[in-house]
């Protein structure tokens, strides 16, 4: 059973990387996978903000296109 704040994070992280990722999370494990283009690869991590860096590097290197900063980034300025 998730805990309140997996289950916020497992929501957020979908709500913005779904067009992208399949997002999961089991018996702790944090997981993204593109398996449209790459269904060998799966992205691993122990928090959701671990995932999140994992995706957004991901993403960059696929794609070239760097994501929006995140909150916590734009607010730190």
């Amino acid at each position: 059973m998730l805990t309140r704040k997996q289950e916020l994070d497992l929501t957020g992280i979908r709500w913005h990387w779904q067009t992208a990722y399949t997002v999961g999370l089991d018996d702790g494990v944090w997981t993204a996978g593109d398996f449209h283009l790459a269904p060998s690869e799966v992205l691993t991590a122990d928090t959701a903000d671990e995932l999140r860096t994992l995706i957004r590097a991901d993403y960059f290197k696929r794609t070239g296109t760097r994501p929006a900063p995140l909150l916590q980034d734009r607010m730190s300025t």
